[in-house]
């Protein structure tokens, strides 16, 4: 081949580029290439190595034992591309002409152009500077094109970098048709992963969150089942919460240990896995085939996390075509993790809040309730008996008026009854002190109030707190807490004591109340305060969160065997903040 053929194979090369259709796989385009380089080039043979983006090795025509020798010693090294870009290599029996191929500078690395020291020095090869017109490529080579020609056959360096221009201009088109379809793949799962996202979204219940999630994700990566479990931290397990595939009617909510199985080691590990022959990994929790009588060959699981802490985990299993999980699936679904986990848990709040929210009505209602019976069994009552001797005393001031006196002497006292009841019932509502003189002065009061009625000791001790000023809003929830820990004791403890304490940390304002009562079940009324009609508890625990307090109720109190003991706890900075 002359130098003139070489180059009118180059031009009618980089005139028919679209002869490759883009189309093609990577391996089909470059079948196609080396069939067609062959023929217009009239070499014996020609073969490629690619290591990027596709790994590649592919050979066309024949050579001969001293060229496929010599080729076999051949490496991909950058240390070894000439910065010309080809070696021309004579034998003994044949001209060899390598073409390194670089990957396009557009595609991340930095382009080299002009010239560099030339060749390796060994004798055996001519190279040619990259003119600074030619293309640009990167400094690594990811492969390259030989072609093999007579022995006689030579070019001028010129020639051959012409030639060179041509292969490049193929390669670069090779490599954006694998990065266009590696990007068609990727935008294709990312459109499912947004549906997805908008799928999950679109609802609060939480079981239907788990099961769009389960189907979208079954259906994306093609598999023949899927699992959600969630983490039950108190019992160390992990539930089926939402099975999509033929077995999901026999594993819904079916347990499994933490420590057990694939999914077990992604729960205490937190990362993900694949398994392509479930088999040869002793990790495999057999117990759960044998249970739903479904054969799963291999698995992929990652975990679903919100905030760094492992709330479930996402499994598929088994790929439809037989085949096993890969690299981007694991991806696609380590992407759609947070996703499903933040709606998880988005729709968990939302059920706590409107369960929340239910029990908070419930315990308003029964506030209404007794004061509706207080008002009736307290002023009401009086009233209606003032009325009535009111319409007495006016019959007596006709026929007895020196008994009038007396009659009215009566009514004052039913009245400034009836005052003290109405006054009892505002003071329990929201004391005027509270406002005006802070939470001590108003829990004085209390006290003084409660001591005529009770058939215990009250005393209050304050020594512990500081001159802090208190935030009104924390001092009225500190009241009511304190207003209904003593109402308790006085319909249940049989106390002979109660203690009220206000104290200061160094991070809290902590308020004590202490019996040396009975007690009770904590745990027990807690499960049971509906079926009760208890919501005290419930109100006290509702009023501390508020003021983004703790509240711990302890029964029998610390130290001792009967008693309890209800202390609560708010951070300082917001105890004395005013909002």
């Amino acid at each position: 081949m002359t130098a003139r053929d070489l180059v009118e194979v180059a031009t009618d090369l980089l005139d028919h580029l679209n002869h490759f259709s883009h189309r093609d796989d990577s391996k089909t385009f470059w079948q196609r290439a080396l069939t067609w380089l062959q023929e217009q080039t009239c070499a014996n043979g020609a073969w490629l190595e690619l290591s990027a983006p596709t790994p590649l090795a592919l050979c066309v025509g024949e050579l001969d034992k001293t060229s496929l020798a010599f080729a076999q010693t051949w490496g991909t090294e950058p240390a070894l591309a000439p910065e010309a870009g080809f070696e021309v290599h004579r034998l003994a029996d044949a001209t060899l002409l390598r073409v390194w191929l670089h990957a396009p500078a557009s595609a991340g690395a930095a382009p080299t152009r002009g010239p560099r020291p030339r060749g390796r020095g060994d004798g055996s090869l001519d190279a040619g500077p990259r003119g600074h017109g030619g293309p640009a490529w990167a400094d690594v080579p990811v492969g390259y094109l030989a072609l093999s020609f007579p022995p006689e056959t030579s070019w001028p360096d010129n020639k051959c970098t012409q030639f060179q221009g041509a292969i490049q201009a193929l390669h670069t088109l090779s490599h954006q048709a694998t990065t266009l379809a590696q990007t068609q793949d990727r935008l294709h799962r990312f459109q499912h992963l947004y549906e997805v996202g908008q799928a999950i979204s679109s609802t609060l219940d939480l079981d239907q969150v788990l099961k769009q999630s389960a189907d979208r994700v079954t259906e994306v990566l093609r598999a023949e089942a899927s699992t959600l479990m969630l983490v039950d931290e108190d019992k160390r397990e992990l539930v089926f919460k939402i099975p999509a595939g033929p077995a999901e009617h026999v594993l819904r909510e079916q347990r499994m240990p933490m420590d057990k199985g694939i999914a077990g080691w992604v729960a205490t590990h937190g990362e993900p896995v694949i398994i392509p022959d479930v088999d040869t990994d002793n990790r495999f929790y057999t117990q759960i085939d044998t249970l739903s009588g479904f054969r799963t060959r291999s698995i992929m699981a990652v975990p679903l996390q919100v905030k760094g802490k492992i709330i479930g985990i996402a499994e598929v299993i088994n790929k439809i075509d037989g085949g096993s999980f890969t690299a981007d699936d694991q991806q696609w679904l380590s992407i759609l993790a947070p996703l499903i986990g933040a709606a998880i848990e988005n729709a968990r709040l939302f059920t706590a809040l409107r369960e929340e929210h239910d029990r908070i009505i419930a315990a308003e209602e029964q506030v209404r309730h007794e004061l509706a019976r207080n008002l009736h069994d307290g002023p009401a009552q009086i009233l209606s008996a003032i009325i009535l001797n009111i319409d007495m005393a006016r019959r007596q001031l006709a026929a007895r008026p020196e008994k009038m006196a007396t009659e009215l002497n009566f009514l004052e006292s039913l009245a400034q009854e009836a005052n003290q009841e109405v006054r009892g019932l505002l003071f329990s509502l929201r004391p005027l002190a509270l406002e005006s003189h802070g939470l001590t002065a108003a829990l004085t009061q209390l006290v003084e109030r409660a001591r005529p009625h009770t058939t215990y000791e009250i005393h209050l001790d304050f020594n512990a707190l500081s001159s802090t000023s208190i935030a009104p809003r924390v001092s009225s929830m500190l009241f009511v807490i304190i207003q209904e820990a003593l109402n308790n004791t006085t319909k249940h403890a049989s106390a002979q004591n109660v203690t009220i304490r206000l104290g200061t940390s160094a991070e809290h304002l902590w308020a004590e109340i202490e019996d040396d009562g009975v007690g009770f079940d904590v745990q027990e009324v807690d499960a049971h305060y509906n079926q009760r009609n208890s919501f005290g508890l419930l109100n006290m625990r509702e009023r501390a969160r508020l003021i983004d307090g703790g509240i711990a109720i302890r029964s029998p109190r610390p130290g001792q065997t009967a008693g309890t003991q209800v202390r609560v706890e708010v951070p300082l900075e917001r105890a004395c903040s005013t909002g």
